[in-house]
């Protein structure tokens, strides 16, 4: 499934008018695709894109874990594994590890399979910036595809800080070279406002810190009707139905997600999700997808 996206953050009441290279205004996120359980051996995977960066998640577990002493009396384990576009492994993908894993944890419901690992294999496909915020996204939808009980939904957006003050939303890796500073925010539906994780590159004053989170949390807004929209595909899918939802479907939910943003509704107060429906519901789809 693929879907174009529409508004992404207002850039903290600045008009985002100004085109970019690829033809997107500050304000827009790349188009994304996204297809579920496409690891057969796995038992939950997302291939998702945006743009030129692409990751692809496998979800194995929970299963009893080989080594008993990582094991947890009281809730699984979750083991995350990044490797790079080139198959190697450095800093940045370990910081990237804990970062997922961390997400991931706060989300999960970890205490209804104690004494188990949940092992998050996260393959980088290819880099074209917002690697991380993407990986977030996709680890996710990767979860409920493997019928972990989640919370909410986790999504995630980057955004960067020009030298001009203008908020770019989900640069490029040739538009970050050339930003003062950006930031990777990672939001649960069920709190909409508070990031579960925050990755800040560059010096920020208090204020255009805020600028950036109100901007990253309008972005989740889009990124979450994206998500619902991926996720009510594969339980239809599951179930049987013929009609699924489809590509217009998502893009509809992103901008009514972006519109409801801009006019400063929804993420708000917490009681509506990306697409349109309540966080119940996004819960809902998300305990069905694995039920």
């Amino acid at each position: 499934m693929a879907a174009a996206a529409g508004g992404g953050g207002g850039g903290g009441g600045r008009p985002a008018v100004r085109p970019r290279k690829d033809g997107r205004t500050d304000s827009q996120l790349r188009p994304m695709a996204c297809d579920l359980a496409q690891l057969h051996r796995a038992d939950g995977s997302c291939r998702l894109a945006a743009g030129d960066t692409s990751v692809l998640v496998g979800v194995y577990g929970p299963v009893a874990p080989r080594i008993k002493r990582r094991a947890r009396s009281d809730r699984a384990v979750i083991d995350v594994n990044v490797q790079s576009p080139s198959g190697l492994q450095g800093p940045r993908e370990k910081e990237l590890e804990q970062v997922i894993a961390s997400s991931l944890s706060a989300l999960a419901l970890l205490s209804a399979h104690p004494r188990t690992v949940i092992t998050v294999v996260v393959q980088l496909l290819g880099d074209d910036g917002g690697a991380t915020a993407l990986a977030l996204n996709a680890a996710c939808l990767a979860l409920v595809d493997a019928g972990v009980m989640m919370t909410g939904m986790l999504s995630a957006a980057c955004c960067g800080l020009s030298g001009d003050g203008r908020v770019v939303m989900d640069p490029t890796e040739e538009e970050v070279a050339a930003l003062r500073a950006t930031a990777t925010l990672a939001y649960g539906s069920r709190a909409p406002t508070k990031p579960v994780a925050a990755i800040v590159v560059g010096l920020v004053s208090d204020a255009e810190l805020e600028q950036l989170r109100a901007s990253a949390e309008a972005a989740c807004g889009s990124v979450r009707a994206f998500q619902g929209v991926a996720v009510k595909r594969k339980v239809y899918r599951d179930a049987g139905v013929a009609r699924l939802p489809s590509v217009a479907d998502a893009t509809a939910a992103m901008a009514a997600a972006a519109a409801a943003a801009a006019s400063g509704e929804g993420d708000g107060d917490g009681s509506s999700s990306g697409d349109g429906s309540t966080d119940d519901s996004d819960s809902d789809d998300a305990e069905g997808a694995g039920a």
